[in-house]
Order: structure tokens, then C-alpha cells, then sequence
């Protein structure tokens, strides 16, 4: 069987052009690979929010077809125990935390079709060897969303190449570009959290395949259809 569409879309960080994205893929599944607040230049806090309710809205209107992920930039809103990211909005921030906290925004922090994981920043050899010591990457996605619920703090972990003073490495909504190189066996993921151009593809001899797909500030999405045709 042919794999569905699939077309993820980079840290949103306040910007719309998503809009005219999923209006080009009505029947593809949409990936939100997170960060919808906290832009690098200035939007005005009411059209962050507008912007924000809009991607929730379009989930709801279609739970089967969008899946929206968790980036560091959304998680420091809804965990008060996580140490605030760069640009943390005081201003919006108890509406930020009711908004990514709805239910029905279903925010996860991983996604897995098709031997693809979709994270925000993705995951390393290093971290799945503490977070997995038995090493099941079959139900890696559920794993990592039922570690969501329980607040395992190893999913916050934040690296050294990013400021972190205890973990070595990031987890999968803080891992650098610089750790990425690190990779478990035989593994294919989709990631943000480091802007890049245009989307980019490295495969390594350990059979793991990435893709650095925060790029929407360029214009640039990640699809399934342009890497894995039919």
C-alpha cells in the first residue's frame, strides 16, 4: 500500500503562511511539528493568539487529519516547572497555557506512521539509551506520549549545546542540530527546532535517516510525496 500523504510544516512561531499550505493539501495529514508562539520579530499578542486558536480550530475540524506536535516554546506554558525558553510572553501566557492545554488540541509530543517518527527536535541515540534502556523502537511514539502524560522529566532534558547544566544531550523538544549526528539504528524522523533554508535530508550508515523541516519561514515544508514516492 502506497504511504498517505503526509506534510509537515516547521515552528510555526507566530507566522500564518500555514494557511495557505493545508489549503494546497486537502486530503494529505498535516503535521504541526510545534513552537506556535514566541515569534523572532514582533507580532502583536492579540494576533499570536488569533493565530494559535486558528491552528487549534483547524484540528478540531479535523482530528484525524492534523496532528500537532509539542515544541519547548509551547511546553514552557503549559509545565510551570520547566525553565522558560527565550521570548516567553508573560503577557499571554495563562491564555497560551488554555489554549495548548485543550483537550481537543490533542498537543502530543510525538507522532509515528509508516516507520517515521515526527518530533519536534527529534531523538538521539544518547537520550533513547536513558529513556528506553531495553531499546523497543517499534511503539517509540506511544512510548514517548505516555511519558508525556506521567511528566517524565527526561523529555525536558535540555543539552549542554543549549544551555542545559545537567543532561548531556536534548530530548526530543530540546536536541540540537549539533547532537543530531547521534542517531538510533535504523530510525527515519522528521524534525523542527532548527531553522535550516530548506528541508534537508542526511542518511547515515547506521541505516537513520533525518529530516530538518523547520523552514516555514522560508516558505518551506516537509512532503511525504517529494522523498517517498509512490
Amino acid at each position: 500500500k502506497a504511504m498517505d500523504q503526509i506534510i509537515a510544516i516547521g515552528d510555526i512561531h507566530g507566522r500564518t503562511a500555514w494557511k495557505e499550505i493545508v489549503g494546497n493539501f486537502p486530503s494529505a495529514h498535516i503535521v504541526f511539528l510545534g513552537d506556535y508562539l514566541d515569534p523572532y520579530s514582533h507580532i502583536s499578542d492579540e494576533l499570536l493568539l488569533e493565530n494559535l486558536q486558528n491552528i487549534i480550530q483547524f484540528k478540531k475540524e479535523n482530528p484525524q487529519h492534523v496532528t500537532l506536535l509539542m515544541g519547548n516554546h509551547d511546553a514552557h506554558y503549559l509545565y510551570p516547572h520547566m525553565t522558560s525558553c527565550t521570548r516567553y510572553n508573560y503577557h499571554i501566557a495563562t491564555e497560551a497555557s488554555i489554549l495548548l492545554g485543550d483537550p481537543e488540541a490533542d498537543l502530543r509530543l510525538a507522532y509515528g506512521i509508516n516507520g517515521i517518527l515526527f518530533t519536534h527536535a527529534g531523538i538521539t541515540k544518547t537520550w533513547l539509551e536513558r529513556f528506553a534502556p531495553e531499546g523497543c523502537l517499534s511503539d517509540i511514539a506511544d512510548q514517548l506520549n505516555d511519558a508525556l502524560v506521567n511528566l517524565d522529566p527526561l523529555l525536558f532534558s535540555v543539552g549542554k549545546r543549549r544551555g542545559g547544566r545537567y543532561n548531556e544531550v536534548g530530548g526530543p523538544i530540546w536536541a540540537d542540530v549539533t547532537e543530531l549526528d547521534d542517531l538510533p539504528d535504523n530510525l527515519i524522523q522528521v524534525v523542527g527546532h532548527n531553522q535550516v533554508l530548506d528541508i534537508r535530508d542526511e542518511t547515515f550508515d547506521n541505516g537513520s535517516r533525518i529530516f530538518l523541516a523547520d523552514a516555514l519561514a522560508f516558505g518551506k515544508y516537509w512532503d511525504s510525496k517529494t522523498y517517498f514516492p509512490d
